[in-house]
C-alpha cells in the first residue's frame, strides 16, 4: 500500500528512465526516514522497559517480589529480548 501510493505520486521528469530513477530516489527517502522512526521507537521501548526492569531489579535486592512482580519481570525481560532481535533483524 504505502509502495503504491509513493509509486503514484506525480513525477516532473522527461523521459521514462529519468521518471523510475526519480520515483526510486524517493523510495530511498521514505525508507530512510522509516527506518530512522522505527530505530528512535526501538530505542525509546528498550529504554523504558530498561528503566522498570531496573526498578523491579532494586526492589528485588531489597526484598522478595510478590507474583505479580515475578511475572512483570519476566514479560519484561522477554520483550527486551525481542525489541533486541527486532533491531538486529533490521
Amino acid at each position: 500500500m504505502l509502495v503504491e501510493k509513493n509509486w503514484s505520486k506525480p513525477c516532473r521528469a522527461k523521459s521514462a528512465l529519468d521518471k523510475i530513477q526519480q520515483k526510486l530516489k524517493l523510495f530511498k527517502q521514505f525508507f530512510k526516514g522509516w527506518g530512522f522512526s522505527l530505530q528512535g521507537e526501538l530505542r525509546r521501548k528498550k529504554e523504558k522497559i530498561s528503566i522498570e526492569l531496573a526498578q523491579i531489579e532494586s526492589i528485588e535486592e531489597a526484598g522478595l517480589l510478590n507474583s505479580e512482580q515475578i511475572a512483570r519481570k519476566v514479560w519484561l525481560s522477554t520483550e527486551y529480548l525481542r525489541l533486541l532481535d527486532e533491531e538486529e533483524s533490521y
